[in-house]
C-alpha cells in the first residue's frame, strides 16, 4: 500500500502541510476512504517514480474522484470551504470548492459513469509518422 507522504515527496514542505491539512479537513465531510488521488499530485507521483523529470510548478489545486454518491458529502462543507460551483447531471457531478485557509481549490468529480451503448471499433488504425 501506499504510504501518504511518499505521495507528496517531491513537494515543498509549504505544499506538503497544505495538502495534508487540506485532506485532514475534507475528512470531516467526506469519508477518506471514498476519495482517489488524481490529477497533478497522481502525474507527479508516478512521473517520479518512472525517473522522470517535471518542471516545478506552483500547487495551485488538488483533484480528486470520489468512489461514493453525491449525498455523501455532508453539507456543513461549507463551515471550511466556499462552493464555486457544482454541476450534477443524474449521478454524475463536479464540484469546485476552496479551502478557506490555504485558499486551495479541490475539483472534486465522480466517478460513477452513465451506462451508454458499446462502440465497434474501426479496424482501421491511423498511423502516425
Amino acid at each position: 500500500m501506499l504510504d501518504f507522504n511518499d505521495l507528496l515527496r517531491d513537494y515543498s514542505a509549504k505544499d506538503q502541510e497544505n495538502i495534508t491539512r487540506l485532506l485532514a479537513q475534507l475528512s470531516q465531510y467526506i469519508p477518506l476512504n471514498q476519495i482517489i488521488i488524481v490529477g497533478g499530485i497522481a502525474t507527479r507521483y508516478y512521473l517520479s517514480g518512472a525517473g522522470i523529470d517535471k518542471p516545478p510548478f506552483k500547487l495551485n489545486d488538488i483533484d480528486i474522484a470520489l468512489k461514493c454518491p453525491f449525498g455523501r458529502i455532508s453539507p456543513s462543507l461549507r463551515k471550511d470551504f466556499l462552493i464555486f460551483h457544482l454541476h450534477r447531471k443524474g449521478a454524475l457531478f463536479y464540484l469546485t470548492i476552496a479551502n478557506l485557509h490555504s485558499k486551495l481549490k479541490v475539483d472534486i468529480f465522480s466517478t460513477t459513469r452513465p451506462r451508454s451503448k458499446p462502440r465497434k471499433l474501426s479496424s482501421k488504425i491511423p498511423t502516425y509518422r
